[in-house]
């Protein structure tokens, strides 16, 4: 199997790090620091390193703007 099969064959999904996903949501980390011990968005840790599934963060990010509005 190629580098190229074999990457494509896994679908990992994309783990951002915390300034990574700060800058792709237009937020502070400290914001996100913040929703996640708010337990808004979803992140995985591994040792001391937090990362983030950036759709299950666009998915939750949704969720909780529908449930903001709707309240």
């Amino acid at each position: 199997m190629t580098q190229q099969n074999a990457s494509s064959s896994t679908n990992a999904p994309a783990l951002f790090r915390p300034e990574q996903l700060a800058k792709l949501l237009n937020v502070s980390r400290r914001t996100l620091t913040n929703f996640v011990q708010r337990r808004i968005i979803p992140s995985i840790s591994v040792g001391r390193v937090r990362l983030f599934d950036l759709e299950k963060v666009k998915a939750a990010l949704e969720k909780f703007e529908q449930t903001e509005v709707t309240r």
